[in-house]
């Protein structure tokens, strides 16, 4: 009677792995249980977007809007920028990593005389709406924030450049694929954000996940005089591995047939 509980146990572990329900998602946090940011705030003007690449990712960027302070589509009193992306089959699913070349200019109003950058941090907000287009369930997602060097390469960047995604308020999956809050390289002012399918089913094949993230951009990253600073969001994607899912399939197969042999 035991083996036969044990493995009927195993055999639903495996099926909620390799055929995930919806129902099993969690509802993320919103954003009215945070207070708006308060206090002196440099004017965003704008939030452009790009470009998209990287990798053998065949990713799309179908709209992008931004929403000023004040306006419907802000989120806590921060200029926001809304991404809608679609991310297609790669050649491998290696592949399903890429690259948001955004850009943010701030009014000339709000800049130092003498260094001609902001004179304070820049805060902003940033959507999106990622549809998972591929063959594959997404079992996490992580987002790595940078800067392009002189010869257009991805530069990470570090706990002393004050470029960070902001904690307060935090940033989240407000579509309940994935576990919040993310993992985060530092307790404080973080540049990688790791969000996990622990209690979840991560992203079927057809479905959209959605983030809200806090950035904050230090003066030193706006080119002296035009209010303009470009920045940069990683994205991947990860699946199973096939080998893993075909040996968790193995394994419920087999436990199924000693089942049968048992009855």
């Amino acid at each position: 009677m035991r083996s036969r509980i044990s493995a009927i146990f195993c055999v639903f572990a495996v099926a909620l792995l390799v055929f995930p329900s919806q129902a099993f998602a969690q509802t993320g946090p919103n954003e009215a249980n945070h207070e708006p940011p308060t206090g002196p705030m440099v004017n965003v003007v704008d939030i452009e977007f790009l470009g998209v690449s990287g990798g053998e990712s065949n990713v799309e960027v179908p709209a992008f809007n931004f929403f000023s302070v004040g306006s419907a589509g802000a989120h806590l009193n921060l200029a926001t920028g809304h991404i809608n992306e679609v991310v297609h089959n790669p050649a491998t699913n290696k592949g399903l990593w890429w690259d948001i070349d955004l850009k943010v200019t701030v009014s000339l109003n709000d800049l130092d005389t003498l260094t001609g950058q902001p004179q304070l941090p820049v805060m902003l907000a940033i959507d999106k709406d990622v549809l998972n287009q591929t063959r594959w369930r997404w079992t996490d997602f992580h987002m790595t924030l940078g800067m392009r060097g002189p010869d257009g390469s991805f530069m990470e960047s570090d706990e002393f450049d004050f470029l960070f995604f902001k904690d307060t308020p935090p940033s989240i999956n407000t579509s309940g694929h994935f576990d919040n809050p993310p993992m985060q390289d530092e307790p404080v002012a973080p540049d990688n954000l790791w969000w996990f399918a622990n209690n979840t089913p991560g992203v079927l094949p057809g479905e959209l996940a959605k983030f809200w993230l806090g950035i904050q951009i230090p003066p030193s990253k706006f080119d002296p005089g035009t209010g303009m600073a470009r920045f940069v969001l990683r994205e991947h994607a990860t699946v199973p591995e096939p080998a893993t899912v075909a040996l968790l399939v193995s394994l419920g197969m087999g436990l199924l047939a000693t089942r049968r042999r048992e009855s």
